[in-house]
């Protein structure tokens, strides 16, 4: 049997579920921290990610996907986490 490459879907995600995910991360997960996340998402920061071709945003279902490869968000994502 032959090992075959491993295909990773990202799956579309809802912006509540992110900023959740967000809220949590940061250590307030207070519904007002909450708040305050969507509407920087919404208003700021999901245009400009949409915009520079990182990620997909849908308006009318509020999810948002990954428009590119994981491994290519990778060195980026390693370089905010360690900045933290």
């Amino acid at each position: 049997m032959r090992n075959l490459p491993t295909i990773q879907i990202t799956a579309a995600i809802h912006i509540g579920d992110l900023g959740e995910f967000i809220a949590i991360k940061e250590g307030n997960p207070m519904y007002e921290w909450y708040q305050r996340i969507l509407v920087d998402l919404h208003h700021s920061h999901l245009p400009h990610v949409t915009n520079a071709g990182v990620v997909r945003y849908d308006e009318q279902t509020e999810r948002v996907k990954l428009a590119v490869d994981r491994k290519t968000m990778a060195p980026y994502l390693a370089i905010i986490e360690h900045a933290e």
